[in-house]
């Protein structure tokens, strides 16, 4: 989908880090705003942290990995050569299950509990 009076950039829903994430696709230069959908942490690019939706998130990479852009630009990081990020690998690693605040606070509650029994 285009925005209305600036043809050349497409939105692409791209889901996953919450149900409302877009990518902003400029055409003519190839470059890809996509702001939270892969963070760089410790220099290696991650899935971001909470993750809702898994499998929207491997399809939302698919997706942008698809268009073959030229150039991606992370809200934290800036713009990193597409080639420079392994987009098979962080589809191959996301999580199977949603990586959550909840469920964070969750497994730590039953390891304290599972130990003091």
């Amino acid at each position: 989908m285009t925005i209305p009076g600036f043809d050349d950039w497409q939105i692409i829903h791209t889901p996953g880090h919450t149900d409302g994430d877009i990518a902003a696709f400029h055409i003519p230069s190839k470059r890809v705003y996509i702001a939270d959908l892969i963070v760089k942490v410790k220099g290696k690019f991650i899935a971001p942290y909470p993750l809702f939706y898994p499998r929207c998130y491997r399809r939302s990479l698919q997706a942008i990995e698809s268009l073959q852009p030229e150039s991606v630009i992370l809200a934290h990081e800036g713009e990193i050569n597409f080639s420079d990020i392994d987009f098979q690998h962080l589809i191959d690693s996301a999580p199977s299950k949603p990586v959550t605040h909840w469920r964070s606070v969750k497994y730590k509650a039953k390891k304290v509990f599972s130990s003091i029994s």
